[in-house]
């Protein structure tokens, strides 16, 4: 996963390139970005966009944790869980408590 400056600079590496990072979702801010990954299960984790910090992991679990929404003010995630292993079963709405 990379941030491209748009003023041309060159990009920057935000997650690990071994790692799947999908539906990546930027704060209202500006400030953080929080995306899935595939790596064990489908995870959600989250960094500050300017790389201040290492990528976290903000949603672990045995389900399928994808689509994650940061809420306007930037302080929860929404995401959308698929419980179990099965992509058949109907998904949950959630959100992270911090």
């Amino acid at each position: 996963l990379y941030l491209v400056p748009l003023d041309g600079s060159p990009p920057r590496q935000l997650a690990s390139a071994s790692i799947s990072a999908i539906q990546p979702a930027v704060a209202r801010q500006g400030t953080r970005i929080a995306w899935a990954s595939s790596i064990q299960d489908m995870n959600l984790w989250a960094a500050p966009v300017d790389g201040s910090r290492p990528p976290e992991l903000r949603i672990g679990s045995t389900f399928f944790d994808m689509a994650p929404q940061y809420s306007p003010d930037g302080s929860r995630i929404v995401y959308s869980r698929q419980p179990g292993s099965s992509l058949n079963r109907r998904p949950t709405t959630c959100v992270s408590t911090s």
